[in-house]
This record gives C-alpha cells, structure tokens and sequence, in this order.
C-alpha cells in the first residue's frame, strides 16, 4: 500500500485529489478545504459533520416527494426486525474482505445494495438489472471483465437466496461514514412490504419523524 502522499509516513488509504495521490485519514482530515475538496466524496460541510448518517438519511427522506406524497412509509429500523445495515455489512462480507482502503469498502456496500434490490425482483427483469449494473460500473466493452462481473453478481444473489431468503426489505437510501480506526459505519433506509406493516410500527415513525 502506498504511503500518505503528505506526510510520507502514515499509509495513505484515500485517493487525494488536491495532492493527487494517496492520503492517510488524519492528514484528510487536517488539510480538507472547500475550495480544492468539495468534490471529493470525503469531503463534508461543517454542519453534515455534525449529523448522524441516520440523521442525514431522514433529511433527505423528509425532502423527497415520495416521502411527502406518503408520509406513513417506515424509514427505519422498527421493533422486531434486525438492523437492515447490518444485514447489508454482512451479505457484503465477500467483498469487504478484500477491500484495501475506505473507497473500495464504499463501492463494496454500493455494489452489494445494487445486486440485494436486484434479488428482490422477479427474474425476467433480472436480467435486464445484471446488464445495467455492469454497465453503470464498468467503462470496458472487454469481454474478461464483463464475464467476471456477472460472476461477482451471480455469486452474490446466490448467498442472498441461502443466508437471507426471508429477509425482503428493499433499500431506498443509505448513508457510509468512516469511523476514526478505519471502521466503516453503515446506516440504511429500507421500505419494508405492505403485508409486515403493523399499526405500532406507523406510530413509531410518527414519533421518529417529529
């Protein structure tokens, strides 16, 4: 691993655009500006700093005319059912293993939430989902690499149908934040089907939503 392109001693695990190079996580932090890092994914206002990514997640809920137009909708994890961004951590295990720095665990998640909706659909329509997901991600028209990304795919829709065939909840919205020893925190907004929505989980995001 390559080592902090600012203070040449720490690994550096996050692709630095002002420095073009790698950075570790303290000097990020200590040399972020707006003006050369607004663009930059690790980049975040002094009031979104602040937030918690639940937080965040429910701003962002509270703004969208789907939120608006249904106000009932469960945005977080209700009593009963397991945490849904721990459900995510551990379907991505595969690739979360493998990941070397922030960024990579970042497309990891993204990748793993784009193929676990991808589960929840019926499989006439999977398999117009695999090509566009390939074709999000992948800027080569090489046949190699758009075979072992069905691969990847392919293998992560089978872990879902054997470790996680009863869980249904399809993700809507998520938020990653980096944690100061390089841990990753994951919080997740998850529509949960019709048929499992009971009258005490409505007034619990009533309660949460105030």
């Amino acid at each position: 691993m390559a080592k902090c392109s600012i203070c040449h001693s720490r690994k550096g695990k996050r692709l630095c655009m002002a420095f073009d190079g790698f950075a570790c996580s303290l000097c990020c932090g200590q040399t972020r500006k707006k003006s050369t890092c607004e663009k930059c994914t690790y980049y975040k206002s002094p009031e979104e700093s602040r937030l918690s990514g639940k937080d965040i997640l429910l701003r962002r809920e509270k703004d969208s005319d789907e939120y608006k137009n249904d106000p009932d909708k469960i945005l977080f994890e209700p009593k009963g059912f397991r945490k849904m961004s721990e459900i995510i951590l551990e379907f991505a295990e595969p690739l979360l293993d493998v990941a070397s720095h922030y960024r990579e665990q970042e497309n990891s998640i993204y990748f793993a939430i784009m193929v676990w909706n991808m589960s929840l659909c019926s499989k006439r329509n999977q398999k117009e989902d695999i090509q566009n997901l390939i074709n999000t991600i992948c800027d080569t028209k090489e046949k190699l690499v758009i075979k072992d990304m069905k691969c990847f795919i392919e293998q992560l829709l089978k872990r879902k149908k054997k470790y996680f065939a009863q869980e249904n909840r399809f993700i809507k919205d998520y938020h990653i934040k980096e944690g100061k020893n390089g841990d990753i925190s994951l919080d997740v907004v998850s529509i949960i089907p019709q048929t499992l929505v009971t009258e005490d989980m409505k007034r619990e995001l009533l309660q949460d939503t105030r």
